[in-house]
């Protein structure tokens, strides 16, 4: 079975995602109302004033919609690298309450 990948980037495109979303709000409905999502690909810069790093945030609060995977694909090293050091913790928030 093919896996559920969701893209939240607001230039970059994925062939292989199952949906895209090109900002903050578009991400997060796409979370909740799509889930199961297998795989999130993250972008930091999202073109307006609520980034990547903000959506990592909502996972890290709200783990049970945070997918078996994420990664980050953003050019922005400082937003690349704080998103990053979230992922762990959200996996472990994610497994610690049961999700």
């Amino acid at each position: 079975m093919k896996p559920k990948i969701l893209l939240i980037d607001d230039i970059k495109y994925e062939p292989n995602a199952t949906d895209i979303a090109r900002t903050f709000g578009e991400g997060i409905h796409c979370l909740i109302a799509g889930r199961p999502w297998d795989i999130l690909i993250l972008d930091h810069d999202l073109g307006e004033d609520r980034t990547g790093y903000d959506i990592a945030k909502f996972l890290l609060e709200n783990p049970k919609y945070a997918p078996k995977e994420i990664y980050c694909c953003s050019f922005n090293p400082v937003g690349r690298k704080n998103i990053e050091a979230l992922i762990p913790k959200i996996m472990e928030r994610k497994e610690a309450d049961g999700y």
